[in-house]
């Protein structure tokens, strides 16, 4: 127990000692520029990417005033969000040899009760829990949608 004691005293003077060395060292001219240097640190990594001191126009060239810099965002999101994708013309569909099974019931009953409540929904807007509630007409109806879908 004495030994205990023992080190928390000297802890508790090395912890002493030592912060007493460095407000001493704060109080000179180096310790201001230190903690200046260390706030200001600080400051920059809490500031939001807002300011860009240079970009490059479409032909390469560096920006550097900020209504041009402004300007050239803008250009680059209109073409970005604006511009049409081209997209390739689809081939016949190969012919299969061997056919695909049909989709069972029991498939998409097996499915349904694998899906987790809760979720975000999917592009039909349905969440799973509306499907479940269906019960068997709920799987009859998409066991049929699923099956037109394979063979289209």
């Amino acid at each position: 127990m004495e030994a205990k004691r023992a080190v928390k005293q000297m802890i508790a003077a090395t912890k002493s000692a030592h912060y007493e060395d460095l407000y001493q060292k704060l109080s000179t001219r180096e310790g201001e520029k230190a903690v200046y240097r260390l706030a200001c640190a600080r400051n920059a990594t809490t500031k939001d990417i807002q300011i860009v001191k240079t970009i490059k126009d479409s032909n390469g060239m560096a920006l550097r005033r900020e209504n041009k810099i402004r300007e050239r965002w803008g250009e680059y999101f209109h073409t970005l969000l604006n511009e049409e994708n081209a997209q390739d013309a689809c081939d016949e569909m190969p012919s299969v040899s061997s056919p695909i099974p049909a989709i069972t019931k029991a498939e998409v009953g097996l499915a349904l009760q694998k899906m987790k409540n809760a979720k975000a929904v999917g592009l039909g807007g349905n969440p799973a829990e509306a499907w479940k509630a269906c019960g068997t007409t709920g799987v009859t109806w998409l066991t049929a949608l699923f099956n037109r879908i394979l063979e289209n």
